[in-house]
């Protein structure tokens, strides 16, 4: 997203929010323009909606200006926030990242049930799914384990057996098995700790910790996502104002810009409908079905 400058409106008043030269994201909305969801809400950060492409050419620490409209009321005062382009380019958006969820593939690993007269399995128990893995991904857990600092992980990876003749089988192209790393002696299926490696979403953070009853994943995800944040957010660039725009009070107390070259609703009936006219045909509607009531 770059800095555009919104078509003006053909009305003849709006609010302020036509003057903003970035869209003011949702996570929602960054996900539909960028098709990717922002990153995790940070709570060393406040709340940022805002995500400029050019921002990431510049580098991270150096000043991005930004000059918006502090409407309160009826008082307006144009200001200027400075923040990094590392903000800039970065939003903070609050609500939930979504982490996938772990989902691994049907079981195709399988106990015979019964046999026929031939001995081959006639009916089979599929093993669950999230009890098996294959040797490559349980020697990379192997790996993780280790570099997390869990002591005493042996290099051997045991496979699990059954005795005869309840041999595991296998569909074609079933390459998992019931698998086991040993650590401080006893044996934890692969499966299991992946499955509680991933209970909140594949890549959630956290960390491994070797408790008492063995090995577990201990959860880094936050329940805080920022949705209330009372810090102020981070502000929406806004563009100056046009040579053929003013602002203005309207009788209800509240500033906004109005066209010079355009007629304003109130003064002429005549001029297509604006902010204000929609207002008090509201108004008048709700008077209207008000009086109706009482009748």
């Amino acid at each position: 997203m770059k800095q555009t400058v919104q078509t003006q409106p053909s009305q003849s008043d709006y609010g302020f929010e036509f003057t903003d030269l970035l869209p003011r994201l949702t996570r929602a909305s960054f996900r539909a323009a960028t098709g990717q969801q922002a990153a995790p809400w940070d709570r060393e950060r406040r709340i940022s909606r805002i995500y400029d492409e050019d921002a990431l050419l510049m580098p991270p620490e150096e000043p991005y200006v930004i000059k918006y409209w502090d409407a309160q009321g009826s008082k307006v005062t144009r200001r200027t926030e400075i923040i990094t382009a590392y903000e800039a380019s970065h939003p903070n958006l609050p609500g939930l990242y979504e982490y996938p969820k772990y989902t691994p593939k049907k079981s195709g690993l399988y106990v015979p049930s019964t046999f026929d007269v031939n001995g081959r399995p006639d009916t089979k128990t599929y093993v669950d799914a999230f009890s098996i893995a294959d040797y490559e991904t349980a020697a990379a857990l192997r790996e993780e384990l280790r570099a997390a600092g869990i002591a005493d992980v042996a290099e051997e990876i045991q496979e699990e057996q059954m005795a005869p003749p309840y041999n595991y089988g296998a569909d074609a192209g079933e390459n998992r098995r019931v698998l086991n790393l040993v650590i401080k002696g006893a044996a934890q299926n692969v499966g299991w700790l992946l499955k509680n490696r991933y209970a909140n979403g594949v890549g959630s953070p956290g960390e491994w910790k070797q408790g008492e009853y063995g090995l577990a994943w201990s959860s880094a995800v936050s329940s805080d996502v920022g949705t209330y944040d009372p810090r102020p957010e981070t502000h929406v660039p806004q563009r100056d104002l046009l040579p053929n725009e003013q602002i203005v009070v309207v009788n209800i107390g509240v500033a906004l810009i109005r066209r010079t070259d355009i007629a304003n609703p109130i003064e002429d009936e005549k001029a297509g409908p604006g902010r204000i006219r929609q207002i008090l045909g509201i108004v008048t509607e709700i008077r209207a079905n008000q009086q109706q009531a009482i009748k």
